[in-house]
């Protein structure tokens, strides 16, 4: 679908009514309805009568009847789990609680917008990209990482959207490194998977202040329960339509929902450091990945952690893995701890640290802005440490 979408605000707050105004100014493809005008509204932004809430729903109802295919967004400061449920009910695709933020009205009729576009046969369904994080072995950084990569990827692509998902149930360190206490859990989803929607999904999610989404595992080290891999493609289906990037932390273990996940996902990025047993253990998951039939182009093997004066030699990793190696984030224990220890992102922490520019390189290189003309993240270092290989070195890697 071209042009315009048509949005009717019935909002009888007038501090609510200026905001959205403004916001449409924002947005020449928005436009609000004109008061007269005949027709069904592609959107509508409704306030809920909270003396009489029955009202507000009925006007829903009888709208969702007669034309199906508006997009409903409603907004109230009373937001509780009954509003909500009869919010569902009545067919509303977007739920604003009072008071919030630019960034989250901005977010909710970007989605709207999208659901438009999507009701229209003639029009592509937008979807944004999977990223996989997963780990040759346990503690190499997959979280830290992902925490990173989908900060780097709100900077390199300020438009997009980002969420992170934590399917590492045994270990499940995202909010810890975020410093977020999440109310809701991908555990909600599992046990009614088929029924829940983008609205119930978006609601279980907890925000950054960097931008970040993040939707939490709800499990701990000591769970002896596993994810149905329906519920996860399920629910990474719904958030791929929601947002540009999902970047979902699988830890160290490949088991049916991760394998699941990598299935989905566009890019796979492999954890890894140039110690041997752990070359080793990457070895035999690039193996096992093959294997599975999953496209080389599609693994990204990331060294972590990675010191330049140990002059490693990486041709000869790469020789034994039989695989390019695509990027290199340096080892700064200092400020990658400090980063954890203060629950942000270490762009966040250090901004011009080599650390966040070798996050900030890893996410230009997965990102749509450099898809016309993308290399490899090594190139540059490749050059720089042409010649510093050591024969000790080239000894220890040589024998994998």
């Amino acid at each position: 679908m071209k042009g315009r979408v048509l949005i009717d605000l019935r909002l009888h707050s007038e501090m609510l009514r200026r905001s959205f105004v403004e916001l449409l100014a924002r947005h020449p493809e928005l436009t609000a309805r004109p008061a007269q005008s005949t027709g069904h509204p592609d959107v509508l932004i409704i306030e809920l009568d909270e003396t009489d809430p029955i009202v507000t729903f009925t006007q829903i109802r009888g709208l969702q009847k007669s034309s199906p295919q508006t997009q409903i967004l409603l907004t109230t400061s009373r937001a509780d789990r009954q509003v909500l449920l009869d919010a569902l009910r009545a067919g509303v695709k977007e739920f604003l609680p009072v008071p919030f933020t630019q960034d989250e009205a901005e977010q909710a009729l970007r989605r709207l917008k999208e659901r438009v576009v999507e009701s229209h046969p003639e029009a592509e369904k937008p979807k944004g990209e999977i990223i996989g994080v997963i780990a040759a072995k346990g503690g190499l950084g997959a979280s830290s990482l992902t925490v990173n990569l989908g900060c780097s990827l709100l900077h390199v692509e300020n438009s997009k959207s980002v969420v992170l998902v934590d399917l590492d149930i045994h270990s499940s360190d995202l909010p810890l490194f975020l410093d977020i206490e999440p109310t809701h859990s991908l555990k909600e989803i599992a046990d009614d998977y088929e029924r829940v929607d983008k609205l119930f999904v978006m609601n279980l999610l907890s925000k950054h202040e960097s931008g970040l989404y993040l939707l939490p595992s709800g499990y701990d080290d000591r769970t002896d329960e596993t994810l149905s891999p329906r519920c996860v493609e399920h629910t990474l289906t719904l958030l791929r339509s929601m947002f540009d990037y999902v970047v979902v932390d699988c830890g160290a273990l490949l088991d049916d929902s991760t394998r699941t996940v990598l299935k989905l996902s566009s890019s796979i990025i492999v954890v890894s450091t140039f110690h041997v047993p752990v070359v080793r253990s990457t070895k035999r998951l690039l193996d096992l990945f093959q294997g599975m039939g999953q496209p080389s182009q599609q693994l990204k093997v990331v060294m972590n952690r990675y010191d330049a004066k140990v002059k490693t030699l990486l041709k000869n990793t790469e020789t034994s893995l039989q695989h390019k190696l695509f990027a290199f984030i340096p080892n700064n224990y200092d400020l990658a701890s400090s980063a954890i220890n203060n629950g942000q992102p270490v762009s966040r922490l250090a901004p011009n640290s080599d650390l966040t520019k070798s996050y900030q390189r890893l996410a230009a290189s997965l990102s749509e802005r450099s898809s016309k003309d993308k290399t490899s993240a090594t190139a540059g270092y490749f050059r720089s440490l042409k010649g510093m290989w050591s024969k000790k070195a080239a000894d220890a890697v040589a024998v994998l």
